[in-house]
């Protein structure tokens, strides 16, 4: 099984932007054959102490982003 760790730009506390340079990332790494992509700890947001302006609820944008960037290039992802 090919492994892919892809680390990025991060924009603090904007996910939808940091979805914007993941995404990208993501494909290429599908592209080279990888079949698990793992993305750092904090992919979506970066280290904040205000976690109460991050936090997303179970099934919220960051799943969703995971969910739909596995499915479209058919890999598994975690992050």
């Amino acid at each position: 099984m090919r492994v892919a760790g892809v680390q990025h730009d991060i924009v603090w506390e904007d996910p939808d932007a940091n979805f914007e340079r993941l995404a990208p990332q993501i494909a290429a790494a599908a592209h080279s054959g990888a079949r698990l992509i793992a993305l750092t700890e904090m992919y979506s947001t970066g280290f904040s102490l205000d976690a109460a302006r991050i936090a997303q609820p179970a099934g919220g944008p960051s799943r969703r982003f995971l969910v739909e960037q596995a499915r479209r290039h058919d890999v598994w992802i975690c992050g």
